[in-house]
């Protein structure tokens, strides 16, 4: 449904509140075992990177958004959740304490006596349904089951609206196939082919739990020392999504061996 996507800023990862949140997020102990089983211990800052915090931080803010976007109420540019409290948005995110880093950045405030969590300046961080959007759900929402074929009543329209409506579509379906991409591009750190690369994702069409699978792997990979050590083993980000790579272990380092087949470099030193 539309409600089930939204439209994020491709610099979010620069935001300071992103940073600053990521932060606060990682100085409690019941997320830091949230994100590294066994990691509760002060010791867990030196196994995650600032990079892949801030990856994890965009993904629960994701979740927390979309929710906002399809349950919430909009009042000027806020957006409005009643009946709950900052402890409920840990619960849309499903990781403790995302309510508490969200207000220490004025991203999220709880007005106890009227039963709610204001959003500030929801606008800001993703946009509002279209008018497309809402027919689209509209429609969803209010589709009549058919029990009889002959109770069916088909009203003709025009050849001409049907096209229009069949472009629309078409062009708010790849729109939204491509959400989230523009974060993935940014972290990722082979910049060649970008125009495959949204190919790659867009047949990929990951939801919101699979694009913070597939940026926590990238962290994990640039970590790892095959790509610190040789960057010439980086692959294309279109082969890397549909290898499925984020499944894969970060490799070790190992040697580049003439007649490797599996892992030519190109001219740019790169590996396909």
């Amino acid at each position: 449904m539309a409600g089930d996507w939204i439209k994020m800023r491709a610099g979010l990862m620069q935001s300071p509140r992103l940073i600053a949140m990521a932060r606060e997020l990682h100085t409690r102990a019941a997320f830091r075992e949230w994100l590294t089983p066994g990691g509760g211990a002060p010791l867990n800052g030196q196994l995650v990177s600032d990079d892949a915090l801030r990856c994890v931080t965009i993904a629960l803010l994701l979740r927390v958004w979309s929710a906002s976007r399809e349950f919430g109420k909009t009042v000027g540019n806020d957006l409005i959740l009643p009946f709950i409290a900052l402890a409920d948005l840990d619960t849309m995110a499903g990781c403790a304490g995302v309510g508490d880093a969200m207000a220490s950045v004025e991203w999220a405030i709880e007005e106890v006596e009227l039963r709610r969590v204001r959003l500030p300046k929801f606008a800001e961080h993703n946009a509002p349904m279209s008018g497309a959007e809402r027919q689209r759900e509209y429609r969803e929402r209010n589709v009549t089951p058919v029990t009889q074929r002959n109770e069916m009543v088909t009203e003709p329209r025009h050849n001409s609206v049907t096209r229009v409506e069949k472009r629309r579509d078409k062009k708010e379906h790849s729109a939204i196939a491509l959400g989230g991409f523009a974060e993935f591009w940014a972290v990722y750190p082979r910049h060649d082919g970008k125009a495959a690369a949204e190919n790659a994702w867009r047949k990929l069409a990951p939801d919101i739990e699979r694009q913070a699978e597939i940026m926590a792997a990238i962290g994990g990979h640039k970590r790892s020392p095959r790509w610190l050590e040789s960057p010439r083993f980086i692959p294309h980000a279109a082969t890397w999504l549909n290898g499925r790579r984020w499944e894969d272990e970060p490799a070790a380092a190992e040697p580049y061996r003439r007649g490797d087949s599996a892992q030519v470099p190109d001219k740019s030193g790169f590996v396909f």
